[in-house]
């Protein structure tokens, strides 16, 4: 029964990875939309400044103000088109599928190993076969994403690290791959509010 539990215990942790790696791509799809619907009002509004002369712009040169605009047009427009293939929602429901598949197949194997129940090799060999056909079919997760359904599974089994391994092990890891994962979003942000805090302050 070692075989079916090893192979109980990466399904779990699998599945978990999956559910984590659709949540994270939801993230993404609320992420990407958001920074984009905020650049191309900020776009616009920049075009309203330069337009209309709603505030005073006589120190910054025309040539800057033009200059700016069509950058920030060129950003939205390579930017919609960079999240567009990202695909996310599609991307989140798939691997949302996928744990709901690993999940069933993890419940296949608790009831077996609950009730003991002999089986041969070719059983087993079905149950593997099953967990791989399940994982070819969609993209795998990425490493944050195991890392998170690692330290779950740890926690639910009570073994969970030592408070230091576990900062080091899995937060700062978890926290590295978020922060650099969503960190252009925070600086496209970033970058439009500080050309119009140059502009109006």
């Amino acid at each position: 029964m070692k075989s079916y539990e090893y192979l109980h215990k990466r399904l779990l942790v699998t599945s978990k990875a999956r559910y984590e790696a659709s949540k994270r791509l939801r993230l993404h799809n609320w992420c990407s939309q958001w920074t984009l619907a905020f650049l191309a009002v900020g776009q616009i509004f920049l075009s309203l400044l330069i337009t209309l002369d709603i505030v005073d712009l006589n120190e910054v040169p025309k040539s800057h103000l033009d200059m700016s605009s069509i950058f920030f047009s060129v950003v939205v427009l390579a930017y919609s088109l960079l999240l567009g293939m990202g695909d996310f929602s599609a991307r989140s429901s798939n691997m949302h599928q996928c744990g709901l598949q690993l999940g069933e197949l993890a419940r296949k194997l608790n009831y077996r190993i609950a009730h003991f129940k002999e089986s041969s090799e070719s059983e087993y060999l079905h149950f593997t076969n099953e967990y791989y056909v399940c994982l070819s079919r969609h993209e795998n997760h990425v490493n944050h994403d195991y890392l998170i359904a690692k330290l779950d599974h740890l926690i639910e089994v009570n073994q969970r690290p030592s408070f230091f391994g576990c900062l080091t092990n899995f937060k700062i890891k978890i926290y590295f791959y978020k922060l650099v994962s969503f960190s252009h979003y925070i600086i496209s942000i970033s970058l439009m509010l500080a050309w119009f805090l140059h502009l109006l302050v």
